[in-house]
């Protein structure tokens, strides 16, 4: 299989679509070793809308990938890139939300170099979030160099564009999700938050960080501490903190 835009993998990325664009799914491939709930739950959403399942061996599925092994022992045949937005992201969360109460997005406040916008994919795929959040406009896109740096993780994880991030988080607080931006300015550590529930971390563009009004529609702003000299870190990196703390948080409770 060559032509890798034309297939998504990872439990998260097919929920995603096959609550949104089932039609846009033309089969699905799941490994032989997979019985699992995961695979249970995307074979009876698939069955909704006669998606045919194929099986495959783990090893089979990772050559057909041309040798990408995030998987998870499932991947997705679809007509199109998948272009997802505000109708998309609402119904996923539901979803995720029925399943356990550990949902973790994230989202970008006008983060402008792709480069950060894919090492964010990558982070935020490798510890596990649901979905990250960009606004359709004055944001990166998921560029030849954002998908470089990503390294697979923007065909695994949900990319979802939104037309407005303060009505966004306004409906995802509806929904029971905890709204937590970062910050240096922040008046406390991000680990004295607590961040076990349904979480959305916030982050801000790279000069002039998290917007005030961005700020205003959030539950919670949380800085990472710093003890060097250096006051504030690239988005990137303090995204993948943020992240990980997300991760040690729910591990300890």
């Amino acid at each position: 299989m060559s032509q890798l835009d034309k297939v998504i993998y990872g439990f998260h990325a097919i929920t995603a679509v096959l609550l949104a664009q089932p039609k846009n799914i033309v089969e699905i491939t799941l490994a032989t070793s997979r019985d699992d709930e995961r695979a249970k739950k995307v074979i009876e959403l698939a069955g909704q809308f006669d998606i045919p399942i194929k099986r495959a061996s783990m090893k089979d599925l990772t050559e057909r990938l041309n040798g990408i092994s995030l998987h998870q022992g499932v991947f997705a045949q679809v007509h199109g890139q998948m272009k997802l937005d505000d109708h998309d992201l609402y119904p996923l969360v539901e979803y995720q939300l029925a399943q356990s109460n550990h949902v973790l997005l994230v989202m970008c406040d006008n983060i402008q170099d792709p480069h950060n916008l894919g090492a964010i994919m990558r982070s935020a795929e490798a510890f596990g979030a649901h979905a990250v959040i960009v606004p359709k406009r004055n944001s990166a896109k998921l560029t030849p160099a954002a998908r470089k740096v990503a390294s697979g993780a923007d065909a695994s994880l949900p990319f979802i564009q939104v037309t407005n991030l303060s009505r966004c988080l306004d409906q995802l607080a509806k929904m029971g999700v905890w709204r937590v931006g970062l910050t240096e300015h922040a008046q406390q550590d991000l680990d004295e938050i607590d961040l076990n529930g349904p979480t959305v971390i916030v982050m801000g563009s790279e000069g002039s960080g998290l917007r005030k009004n961005t700020q205003a529609h959030c539950d919670f702003l949380g800085r990472i501490p710093l003890a060097g000299q250096t006051s504030s870190l690239n988005v990137s990196v303090a995204a993948g903190i943020a992240l990980y703390q997300v991760q040690q948080s729910r591990l300890t409770t």
